[in-house]
């Protein structure tokens, strides 16, 4: 064989002892990668396993929420029928109970050595005028509660019950007020102006601001009044017509301020 040949044939050799040297490295590589891909499955599947589980959790737990809500519900229904049937008397009933009885005002006549009594006047303390004896020694806390709450302060709450029912009554009867007038008037007055208005036992509210709409939407500014808007809150006995009002006037008189301004 010649030189030539031997080199060619050195050559072909080597070239095929590289590519077993690169096959056997890629093979290699292979494996970690198969091993890294075992792993990575098997850490998703413990994932998955986790999250499952944690599921159950959420769900068992949100369902156990969801009993002690009802729960209280129901005990809070149970509580307020309980008041409402506590309420054995009417307004009047109760009235009359109290006049009926020794007027007051009542005190505690303390004795350390027997019963307590509770009499009809303060000053002597005179246990020939008490209007109840307690039976039991020690009775401190009951003997405070009657002597407190004596027909004067009876007499006293129940008025005050009848004025804060009274209070209600124009809001519970929903009679006309003249809203609709109001409200023709607001929009004469401020054209393409929103406006909203609302109730409750306690006020009549009211807000308004100018929209795209508005002749005055160049007024508005970031955190000044034609941005945030007019406001009122009136407390009962009022009316939406007057709420509506009130916040139209506060439109207006910013409006005219603003007017004097430029």
């Amino acid at each position: 064989m010649t030189n030539d040949a031997l080199d060619a044939e050195a050559a072909k050799q080597s070239r095929t002892f590289a590519d077993i040297a690169f096959l056997t490295s890629a093979a290699s590589r292979l494996r970690e990668l198969e091993g890294a891909l075992a792993f990575a499955e098997a850490e998703l599947a413990r994932s998955r396993a986790w999250s499952a589980g944690r599921a159950a959790d959420i769900v068992t737990l949100g369902a156990a929420l969801g009993a002690a809500l009802s729960q209280v519900e129901a005990q809070d229904a149970d509580d307020r029928c309980s008041e409402a049937e506590g309420m054995s008397h009417t307004l009047e009933e109760l009235e009359a109970i109290a006049r009926g009885a020794t007027q007051g005002p009542w005190s505690e006549l303390h004795n350390t050595s027997g019963p307590l009594g509770v009499v009809a006047l303060r000053e002597p303390l005179d246990a020939s005028k008490r209007v109840c004896w307690l039976e039991m020694p020690g009775e401190h806390s009951n003997a405070k509660h009657i002597s407190t709450f004596d027909p004067p302060t009876c007499l006293s709450l129940l008025a005050r019950v009848r004025e804060l029912e009274g209070a209600l009554k124009p809001w519970q009867a929903n009679t006309p007020t003249g809203l609709e007038a109001a409200v023709a008037e607001f929009k004469a007055a401020l054209p393409g102006w929103w406006y909203s208005v609302c109730e409750c036992q306690m006020s009549c509210d009211a807000s308004c601001a100018p929209t795209i709409d508005s002749p005055h939407i160049a007024l508005v500014e970031h955190g000044n009044p034609f941005d945030s808007g007019f406001h009122a809150d009136l407390k009962q006995p009022s009316s939406l017509a007057a709420a509506l009002r009130d916040v139209m006037e506060q439109a207006l008189a910013a409006l005219s301020t603003e007017e004097e301004a430029s």
